[in-house]
Formats: C-alpha cells, structure tokens, sequence
C-alpha cells in the first residue's frame, strides 16, 4: 500500500532511513546492471530516472551529466496531490523529505 507507507516514511526519519537501507542498495545494482549492458551494446546516451540521486549519492560517480526537471512549488504540490490522492499536508510531508528542488538546480549542470 504506497499511501501508507508513504504516510508512514515521510513522516519518520529514521523508518525513512531504514527503508533506504534496503532498497538503496538494490535499486542502484539494477541501475548499474542496465548501464553495463547498455555500455557494452554501444550505447550512446542512457537517462537514468533518480529523483533521489543527490540524496544518495550512489549514481553520481557514473554520471556525465545532470539534468534536473522543475517546476513551480505550487504545481508540484498540485501534481503531488492529484498523483497520490493525496491531501495537501500528506503532499507537503513528502515535499519537505527531500532535498529542495532550488538545491538540486544548483548542483545539476
């Protein structure tokens, strides 16, 4: 149930952290599989989907280039919501887990 555990999460650091111990690791070893193979098929350019990739840090190293999509607070509040069917404090609590999005500009190329 992605709400509840969404609710749960984003509301306690420490159960955030644990679930990110978990699942980190995993999901960077899938990435990384994808991009081996890609590497070896010849491919010239991979997008890697990360909304979590400055937090973590894990796919950096293996990054020519960052490219980060925003949007207004506002809409991403909007969009949260309607995506989640969530209720406007559900949405914040999860806006305000993550890294900023102006940070995240900052940092990309």
């Amino acid at each position: 149930d992605r709400k509840k555990l969404g609710g749960i999460i984003f509301n306690d650091k420490d159960k955030r952290s644990q679930l990110n111990q978990i699942t980190i690791p995993r999901i960077f070893w899938r990435i990384a599989w994808t991009l081996i193979t890609h590497f070896f098929m010849g491919t010239s350019l991979v997008i890697i989907d990360a909304p979590t990739l400055y937090e973590t840090k894990t796919l950096l190293p293996y990054c020519h280039s960052v490219i980060v999509i925003a949007t207004t607070p506002e809409r991403q509040l909007e969009w949260l919501m309607k995506r989640d069917k969530s209720t406007e404090e559900e949405a914040m609590s999860r806006i305000k887990s993550q890294m900023p999005l102006t940070k995240k500009i900052e940092l990309a190329d």
